[in-house]
């Protein structure tokens, strides 16, 4: 055995083929677009077509992931707006070329792809509370730190912009 395989998201991965990892990608997108914009609109409602991200839907997404041999996996995904009724969510498996040579995407973002099943709490964290230690709950809560950290993201662009 190589390295790393010890390695936690490294484990992860092993769990998942392509296919399924695909599937668990074309369901968490929408779901994180679904509960970002519930979020702006009860939250933020005054102020909601200031955020990027829900004042231009709906948007095709492409989401792109790479799988390499015992060195982890690659996440890419972007967002361009489109003529569409509803957001459309795009997600490409091991591209051999990819699609975001495109420069009509508004937004591309690159990670890894542990950041769908985990959370690092030591770099970020949106905790459920500030009065007990969850850290373990807290790991687990992605579709939260997703949410969080792209409000809060763009929030920061937004204080940036008033200045």
């Amino acid at each position: 055995m190589g390295g790393q395989t010890n390695h936690v998201p490294h484990i992860i991965m092993a769990q998942y083929s392509d296919e399924q990892l695909k599937e668990y990608i074309e369901t968490f997108f929408p779901i994180f677009i679904k509960e970002y914009n519930k979020i702006i609109e009860i939250c933020f409602a005054t102020i909601k077509h200031k955020f990027p991200l829900f004042n231009n839907q709906p948007l095709h997404f492409i989401i792109e992931f790479n799988r390499f041999k015992n060195k982890g996996c690659t996440l890419c995904y972007g967002y361009k707006k489109d003529n569409l009724k509803e957001n459309k969510f795009e997600v490409i498996a091991n591209p051999t070329k990819t699609k975001f040579d495109d420069k009509s995407f508004n937004t591309i973002v690159f990670s890894t792809i542990n950041t769908l099943f985990m959370v690092d709490i030591y770099s970020k964290s949106h905790s459920i509370s500030s009065y007990f230690n969850i850290k373990k709950a807290d790991e687990v809560c992605v579709l939260r730190d997703w949410v969080y950290s792209e409000i809060e993201n763009e929030l920061k662009e937004l204080s940036e912009i008033l200045k």
